[in-house]
């Protein structure tokens, strides 16, 4: 059904309601950890949902000069634009940028029911729910991919393809990666002949990167510094698991484990590791990759700094072989002189 990779740290509590998602928005502080505005959501809704944010003033401003806005619409050549399907009036354009915590909890909480409904066979249920996790963090990818699910198998092929064109258009890893996995769902059975869903899953994987040109990737970004350009499998959201390692050393800090959320995390924690060792990150040299795992040459004893760390093993979250976005970066502490680097035992990507 596609729906394998639900967050482990959604809650099972009872559903929530629409009422509730809107008293809950109301209260929540507007901005996110960017310092942005508050979600701007699109007034109109498709009939039979309540809408979360309320366009007041947009209703007032109609109201006051019906006939010559109308006239205007009338006469601009956007009038023309290809409409949004019905079925997806009012769901917010895609947002990766950071959130507040308490919307992305929320909106997984909800996309959580969506898959529960989905697994009852209530596909017209679960559309509420994938609709509204969107309206509260307008970049879960994962509701836009499973609202595409459930829209199809309501067999409203036309709002589907839709939304597996905004994901393909959004670009990120993990939205490319969805894409590519629609090609396999059995969710999308009843389409799989519609002109548009052929459209917008083929050649997908020309745009994701193999195992190898993602390692080779995440490399050249971690020598680069804050400069270098961010590989396409650093994902803005995905969880990554850290870690730096020193079999030689003595005490808590012979190894350091952590979790980071996204590109922006990743470099934050990157360049703390950068600052924090004297001999800085040290380049390294990709070795091999077997299935979602790559690994470093160790550098010579004899060019590296006692203070250094240096990368051991990156893993990637993947999709029909393709690597979708980073799921572990693991570095290496070089001991004090005289002593080799020892094999760090791998950590299981999340």
């Amino acid at each position: 059904m596609g729906r394998g990779y639900a967050f482990s740290v959604i809650s099972r509590g009872h559903g929530v309601s629409r009422l509730l998602v809107a008293a809950l928005l109301a209260w929540m502080p507007a901005c996110d950890d960017e310092g942005e505005g508050a979600d701007a959501l699109a007034p109109s809704r498709a009939p039979g949902r309540a809408s979360v944010q309320q366009a007041s003033e947009d209703d007032a401003a109609d109201e006051d000069e019906p006939e010559r806005r109308t006239k205007k619409r009338r006469k601009s050549p956007k009038a023309k634009r290809p409409e949004w399907p019905t079925a997806l009036n009012g769901l917010p354009e895609m947002d990766l940028s950071p959130r507040e915590r308490a919307h992305t909890d929320l909106s997984r909480r909800l996309f959580k029911r969506g898959l529960d409904l989905l697994r009852k066979d209530d596909p017209s249920g679960a559309v509420d729910r994938f609709f509204e996790s969107i309206e509260v963090d307008p970049g879960n990818v994962d509701s836009y991919y499973n609202l595409a699910c459930a829209l199809s198998l309501t067999g409203d092929a036309r709002a589907a393809v839709a939304l597996l064109d905004q994901l393909r258009q959004a670009g990120c890893g993990s939205c490319l990666g969805k894409v590519l996995k629609a090609r396999r769902d059995p969710d999308f059975d009843g389409i799989r002949k519609d002109k548009g869903f052929v459209a917008v899953v083929s050649d997908v994987e020309t745009e994701l990167p193999e195992p190898e040109q993602a390692a080779e990737s995440m490399l050249a970004w971690i020598g680069g510094g804050r400069k270098a350009e961010s590989p396409l499998a650093l994902d803005p959201r995905r969880k990554i698991t850290v870690r730096v390692g020193c079999p030689q050393c003595a005490g808590p800090g012979a190894a350091e484990v952590g979790l980071v959320r996204g590109e922006k995390g990743l470099r934050s924690w990157v360049e703390r590791k950068r600052r924090a060792f004297s001999g800085g990150i040290a380049e390294g040299a990709l070795e091999e990759c077997k299935g979602k795992c790559c690994t470093f040459a160790e550098p010579e004893a004899t060019s590296v700094s006692p203070d250094t760390v240096y990368p051991v093993e990156v893993c990637f979250r993947m999709e029909t072989g393709m690597a979708t976005s980073l799921s572990k970066l693991e570095l290496r502490r070089y001991p004090p002189p005289g002593g080799a680097p020892e094999l760090i035992d791998a950590l299981n990507a999340g």
